[in-house]
C-alpha cells in the first residue's frame, strides 16, 4: 500500500483523469529528501476514483515533472552527479570540483510506468531557478510541444554557452541546437 506522502507536488491530467504525485511516498530513506538540487521524490500515477492500483516509477527519484499535452506521458528531471573530466595535459587540476552535477530528462509512460532518458545535460542557471517551482508554472509554461512529440531545454553547450535545445521524447534523436538562450518554453499552440 501506498501511503500519503508528508511532502508532496501534485498535478492532475484532465485527459486522462489521473493525479500525478511527486513525494515522499513509503520510501523515507530514498526519497522526499531535500538535497542541494532540491526536492526529490517518487512519481506515482494515481487514479482519483481507486479502480486502478497505483503506477510508481521504480529505481528513480525525480525533482521536477511536466505532463504531455496528449496525457500519455510524463517528462521528469533528475539530477546526477558525476565525476568531474580530468583535464587536458598541461592544464592545471588546481581549484577543479572532484564531481558535478549534470541533469537527466527522461520521459516515462503513463499507462505502463516504462521510463527513457532522454538527454542528459548541463541546464542553465534560469531553468535551475525554474525547476523547484514546476507545479506553479505548469498551467503557463511547459516544455512539452504541442503535440506531445518534442521537449525544449536550457542548456549549457561544450563552451559554457548558454542555449535553448529541442529533444525528440523517443529519445531516439540527437537534441538540436535551437538558439541561444538561458531558458525556453513551448507555446500552448
Amino acid at each position: 500500500m501506498i501511503e500519503p506522502a508528508q511532502k508532496t507536488s501534485s498535478i492532475f491530467s484532465c485527459s486522462l483523469l489521473r493525479l500525478l504525485l511527486l513525494g515522499s511516498v513509503g520510501i523515507p530513506d530514498i526519497a522526499g529528501d531535500v538535497g542541494e538540487q532540491g526536492f526529490e521524490g517518487r512519481l506515482i500515477v494515481m487514479d482519483p476514483t481507486g479502480r486502478q492500483k497505483p503506477l510508481a516509477l521504480e529505481d528513480e527519484t525525480a525533482s521536477a515533472f511536466f505532463w504531455a499535452p496528449d496525457g500519455k506521458s510524463i517528462a521528469y528531471f533528475t539530477p546526477k552527479v558525476i565525476d568531474a573530466p580530468t583535464p587536458e595535459p598541461g592544464q592545471s587540476s588546481a581549484n577543479r570540483p572532484e564531481t558535478f552535477t549534470v541533469w537527466s530528462l527522461s520521459v516515462m509512460d503513463a499507462q505502463s510506468g516504462s521510463a527513457h532518458a532522454v538527454a542528459t545535460f548541463l541546464p542553465t542557471d534560469r531553468l535551475l531557478e525554474v525547476l523547484p517551482f514546476f507545479d506553479q508554472y505548469h498551467q503557463s509554461a511547459t516544455i512539452w510541444s504541442p503535440d506531445s512529440q518534442n521537449l525544449v531545454l536550457s542548456a549549457y553547450n561544450g563552451n559554457g554557452d548558454p542555449g535553448i535545445w529541442v529533444v525528440a521524447a523517443s529519445g531516439n534523436l540527437e537534441p538540436r541546437f535551437i538558439a541561444p538562450g538561458w531558458v525556453g518554453f513551448w507555446s500552448w499552440k
